[in-house]
Order: structure tokens, then C-alpha cells, then sequence
């Protein structure tokens, strides 16, 4: 399934290699099924091919080694050093709810990231989907875009609950 992505041989060679080698032609297979482009469904799995080294270069051999520790390590620690994918947190979110669907990893009563934030954003996705309609990848996006509005208003308005925000501090985001 990562020819529908790639059309490298030595990346897809890469790919298959490491803890997530059986499992990475799953992840593109799923991914394809949410309705990824070539372009995001691409940049998804080259973080999951980055996450990959990084998991293995800490002694992971195998996918149910993996934890969520671990990835938000990813995230926080060897992401920035490279300044890769802004929206690396909601693409590694992929990567662990397949992980998780899969019964590869448990799923843990904590989610990949403790921002008190996720419980508002995760109910977001779901209206995304449930009442809009959108696809995986276009909900990705508004879902970034909406956690980088909420971090805003931590920064900025932090003494406003979210029930008290108008139009004039979206305004101020955005400008």
C-alpha cells in the first residue's frame, strides 16, 4: 500500500524497516481509506518513518514496545530539533490510533498529549466529522488551527474561559 504514496523504491524500503515494518502498509492502507491526498498521506508517513529511527535508536525493536511516553518524547524533544511538520501532533495521532485500533499497543486512559485542551478539541473533531462531514486530512487541519487558537487565548486571555471568547479575540488571533 505505500505505492500509493511513494513511488521510491529506497523509501519504501525504508519504511518497511524498523519497529513499525509491519505494520507501516497498514497505516498507509488506513490512511488511504480516511481519504489522504498523495501530499498529506505522504507527510504522515514520512513522520511515522522518522518516529520509526527515533524509536529504534532507543532500543524499541518491535511496534508493541511503543509507547505513548515515547511519542510524546518525539513530539517535544527530537521534532523541534528539526523544525519537521508543524502539524506533527495531530499527524502522530494517526500513527497511535491505528497503533491502538490494531490492538498493537493498549490504549491508556491518558491521550498522546496531557494539554487540557484535548477533551474541547477532541469533542471539535468529532462534530467534524459527525456534523460537517470532512474527511480525515481536513480535519486534521482544523483541528491544528483550532489548538494553536486555544494555545493563543492560554498566552494572551488566560483569565477568559472559553465561553467568553468573541469576536474580537479571534480577531486579534488572526491578525
Amino acid at each position: 500500500m505505500l505505492e500509493h504514496f511513494f513511488k521510491s523504491r529506497s523509501c519504501i524500503q525504508s519504511l518497511r524497516q524498523g519497529p513499525l515494518s509491519r505494520h507501516v502498509d497498514g497505516l498507509a492502507d488506513t490512511l488511504r481509506g480516511f481519504g489522504f491526498t498523495r501530499g498529506s498521506g505522504r507527510r504522515c508517513l514520512q513522520l511515522a518513518g522518522k518516529f520509526n529511527q527515533f524509536a529504534q535508536a532507543h532500543g524499541i525493536q518491535t511496534a508493541e514496545q511503543i509507547t505513548e511516553i515515547l511519542v510524546e518524547g518525539f513530539i517535544k524533544e527530537e521534532l523541534p530539533r528539526h523544525g519537521v511538520f508543524r502539524d506533527a501532533p495531530s499527524l502522530m495521532r494517526h500513527l497511535w490510533d491505528y497503533l491502538c485500533e490494531q490492538r498493537i499497543v493498549p490504549k491508556s486512559a491518558a491521550t498522546v498529549s496531557d494539554d487540557p485542551s484535548n477533551a474541547v478539541l477532541h469533542g471539535y473533531d468529532e462534530h467534524l466529522r459527525n456534523a460537517r462531514g470532512l474527511v480525515p486530512a481536513s480535519r486534521c487541519q482544523y483541528v491544528l488551527y483550532a489548538r494553536r487558537f486555544l494555545s493563543w487565548l492560554q498566552e494572551h486571555r488566560s483569565e477568559k474561559s472559553l465561553e467568553c471568547v468573541n469576536g474580537a479575540d479571534v480577531l486579534e488571533f488572526v491578525t
